[in-house]
């Protein structure tokens, strides 16, 4: 069976260049050392929070600024787009120890820096990577998905899964955005040409109709 025959891949592609225009925008904003405007964007405090889903949703913008000024944050925005290696996207975040802003967040603001070198590990990502690894059977990533609830995990523990986990995304993730883009295709829709932000739309489809399997 098609793994994505749930899916409407024209709302996939409408989800993807929403995405890619703010990252686009972000940018620019980062370039030109807007600095309100971009952690704005990036914190997902736009109405759609399109710029960060992961924080939009949990409502952790806010928090994030309760705690630490606008420039703090940049500054981790700087030290995330000069980073090369994506190995290291969790010891930057966590070295910067900023209250509320985690591996979600901060791969979410790295991603739309440089979503040709980053992907995002969030819920969705996590879920999506466990899709692919068991032949796309989203029962088995649904099972595997507790063992990840790291909620009540205290921050060692936290780092030291994210350390691993985050990188097992990246391979998982291209593969999930090369099979999608065939599946797309079918459905006579172009995929998106950025794999880390077309993987991303395709995950938080997949992701919400993951019950429906």
């Amino acid at each position: 069976m098609n793994p994505f025959h749930h899916l409407d891949f024209s709302e996939v592609r409408e989800h993807y260049d929403r995405r890619e225009e703010i990252s686009q925008s972000m940018r620019n904003l980062f370039e030109s050392r807007r600095i309100e405007q971009f952690v704005h964007c990036a914190l997902g405090l736009t109405d759609d929070g399109t710029g960060n889903y992961s924080a939009h949703e949990h409502g952790l913008g806010p928090k994030i600024l309760e705690d630490r000024a606008p420039e703090e944050i940049f500054a981790l925005a700087e030290e995330l787009d000069v980073c090369q290696n994506p190995e290291a996207i969790p010891a930057i975040i966590y070295k910067h120890r900023i209250p509320y802003l985690g591996i979600s967040v901060g791969s979410e603001m790295a991603t739309m820096l440089n979503p040709k070198r980053f992907w995002v590990g969030n819920i969705r990502t996590i879920w999506a990577h466990l899709w692919v690894r068991n032949q796309f059977n989203p029962k088995h990533a649904n099972e595997q998905l507790e063992a990840y609830r790291l909620g009540d995990a205290n921050a060692e523990i936290k780092y030291s899964l994210w350390k691993t986990l985050y990188v097992d995304l990246g391979p998982s993730l291209g593969e999930l955005a090369e099979r999608a883009a065939a599946a797309s295709r079918s459905q006579d829709v172009e995929p998106g040409t950025i794999p880390n932000l077309w993987a991303d739309a395709v995950a938080s489809f997949g992701f919400h109709f993951r019950e429906e399997e």
